[in-house]
């Protein structure tokens, strides 16, 4: 799996939304803080603040210092579950994928490293439909592909992308999963995708997970497979599986991100069935 693509997913399919933070800037709790240190001193001759007001001060000063949910200065995220908001402050605290807001033009990120977009090969290759997920894995992975990027170090300055949504399929106790088709800013190619999440009971599926249902099969036949591709899909899914199994042994809660590239037509197609489907639900 990408790595670009793993964290746009983080960053992207979500319904986090940023609002202004309503607590008060630091500064000015240490200028009144110092205000009414001053003004004690002169008064009592104490040479340090009452308890509730040097607890508050302190408090505020812990509350900007560890300010952890990875939002702009002077905003805040609010997620529909810790989960979610944890996953959306992971990537930008530590990968540079940061969520600016959003609206009806799409989602806003800003971010910090060099895209595959940006290459006009690929954007043609995922539009043609010849490029697709497994295969841009593949090529990544072997440096095939974006082998002489720059790193997030040397990039100048965050990069502002505007991500239009084109639709969403909200996470629910049944599909145990969540889903939004996308497409990619004008100056990344304009590409639909279709960004997914969601428990692996709910993600490990024929249909869902492409593969799996090759996976199956070769599990419960003798038969080795002759296709090179299909040994390394078969490779990959196992590596996957394996490591759903550590964490579970571990007791650790596992999440499932997957992407899909879409061709203009699949989208229409993709639209068509979720308008139908939309419109049934409203009857």
């Amino acid at each position: 799996f990408n790595a670009e693509m793993f964290l746009r997913v983080m960053s992207i399919c979500h319904t986090v939304v940023v609002e202004k933070d309503q607590v008060p800037d630091e500064s000015d709790s240490t200028d009144a803080s110092k205000e009414i240190l001053k003004t004690e001193s002169n008064v009592s001759g104490l040479s340090m603040l009452t308890p509730m007001k040097r607890a508050k001060a302190k408090a505020t000063k812990a509350r900007k210092k560890e300010k952890k949910d990875g939002s702009p200065e002077g905003f805040v995220y609010q997620a529909e579950s810790p989960d979610e908001g944890a996953l959306v402050a992971a990537a930008s605290n530590e990968f540079g994928f940061q969520l600016l807001g959003r609206d009806s033009s799409g989602v806003h990120i800003s971010c910090s490293c060099p895209s595959l977009l940006e290459d006009e090969n690929i954007v043609e290759g995922m539009k043609d439909g010849t490029l697709t997920a497994k295969v841009l894995a593949g090529k990544t992975a072997s440096n095939e592909i974006g082998e002489n990027d720059i790193t997030v170090d040397e990039c100048c300055s965050p990069r502002k992308e505007t991500w239009t949504i084109l639709a969403v399929n909200k996470f629910d106790s049944d599909r145990k999963r969540m889903s939004v088709l996308v497409r990619s800013p004008p100056e990344l190619g304009s590409v639909p995708m279709l960004f997914c999440k969601g428990a692996d009971s709910a993600m490990m599926l024929d249909g869902v997970c492409e593969g799996v249902g090759l996976l199956e099969d070769l599990a419960t036949s003798d038969v080795e497979s002759d296709s090179e591709v299909q040994n390394a899909e078969f490779a990959s899914l196992l590596g996957i599986q394996a490591h759903l199994g550590e964490f579970a042994t571990e007791g650790l809660r596992t999440l499932v991100l997957g992407v899909k590239i879409m061709t203009e037509e699949k989208t229409e197609e993709w639209l068509s069935k979720y308008k139908k489907a939309a419109t049934s639900i409203e009857k």
